[in-house]
């Protein structure tokens, strides 16, 4: 199990990581959006990761507390859906039958740049929306096949499929899963209804407006259909680690590092799925539409060789979505719950786990 001590910096810096990657449509520490800023989801993560990790407090409360924490830091919804996937991980990985390690504590002042990690918060002032093509590489970017100086080597590591850590991990996620009560599911649809997410409160059978007549878990598959979140409790998170742990390792396969890795696991959703989140803000055929878009800058960014060329492609794309008020949240918030966890598994590799 993983304890209290360790939790914390994990999530943080799988927020950490998420931010600090060149994600189209989203925010990130190249260019803001959305009336929202990097520094507000990095505020976000610190004050949510104590009521999160808090092993007093039963998962739904957890989430209510963190949602009411971030209200009261930054004023608006940065991280509902981060919260609604991690928090069932974090728990999962307190849980007897994953293996105890040690996490090196960050000390950056925004929870970032400890050793062993690629990022640094405070090199992260490049804002790629000043210029049609970068001029210089940002010590953000990394290495891509090949290219750049390799950053963060020692934290990007590949973990097998099969691993023990994974197969317990997801064994205890259900389980947490599984153990989601009435008391629970109250507590989320407060956290939902203070967060005010924009497009959400309904369903045919539960409205989070009103105190819960079946579990999370069944409110969850009621909304699957409409909701990639909803639809990770409903399939037991399948495609955090059938589809965005498995782009990410293969990402590290192919020697990408620095915010590429992330960029796969984003780009991986954004292709695959429509976008809740501009779904509920857009509707389907804007949703269809982006998804079609991001597969052809995704082809794109595979058959560019130069990485200037790949930043520059994931640039202007951003720019036009930010344009046109779109914004790939929920693709975000699954890459978010992919980054952490790979952080739990590396750090359970490398301590001989």
């Amino acid at each position: 199990m993983l304890s209290r001590d360790v939790l914390p910096g994990a999530y943080e810096d799988a927020c950490r990581l998420e931010i600090e990657a060149l994600k189209p449509g989203n925010v990130h520490v190249f260019a803001d959006g959305h009336r929202m800023s990097a520094a507000q989801f990095l505020e976000s993560a610190r004050v949510s990761s104590p009521p999160l990790t808090d092993p007093a407090l039963p998962v739904g409360r957890r989430m209510l507390e963190a949602v009411r924490a971030t209200r009261q830091a930054v004023g608006t919804n940065t991280n509902l859906g981060i919260i609604l996937l991690c928090a069932p991980l974090i728990r999962a990985a307190e849980m007897d039958g994953t293996i105890a390690c040690e996490i090196t504590p960050n000390p950056s002042p925004q929870g970032g740049g400890g050793p062993g990690y690629p990022f640094d918060n405070r090199q992260s002032s490049t804002n790629l929306h000043g210029s049609a093509t970068p001029k210089s590489p940002s010590p953000l970017w990394g290495g891509v096949r090949g290219g750049g100086a390799p950053r963060g080597t020692a934290f990007w590591s590949t973990t097998s499929d099969s691993s023990p850590e994974i197969r317990n991990l997801r064994e205890n996620l259900r389980a947490v899963l599984d153990a989601i009560d009435l008391d629970d599911t109250g507590a989320v649809f407060e956290a939902i209804v203070a967060a005010s997410p924009g497009g959400l409160g309904s369903t045919d059978g539960s409205d989070v407006r009103e105190a819960p007549k079946v579990t999370l878990v069944e409110a969850m598959r009621e909304a699957a259909g409409r909701d990639l979140i909803a639809r990770q409790y409903a399939n037991g998170f399948d495609d955090i680690f059938e589809l965005g742990v498995p782009a990410l390792q293969a990402s590290l396969e192919r020697g990408e590092t620095g915010m590429w890795p992330t960029i796969a696991v984003y780009m991986a959703f954004l292709t695959s799925f429509p976008d809740s989140h501009v779904t509920r803000k857009h509707g389907s055929e804007i949703a269809q539409k982006v998804l079609e878009e991001a597969q052809a800058v995704r082809a794109a960014l595979d058959a560019a060789t130069d990485e200037v060329e790949r930043v520059t492609l994931l640039s202007d794309f951003d720019r036009d979505l930010k344009v046109r008020g779109i914004n790939p949240g929920t693709s975000a918030d699954l890459t978010v719950a992919c980054l952490l966890v790979h952080i739990l598994l590396h750090q359970l590799a490398q301590s001989g786990g």
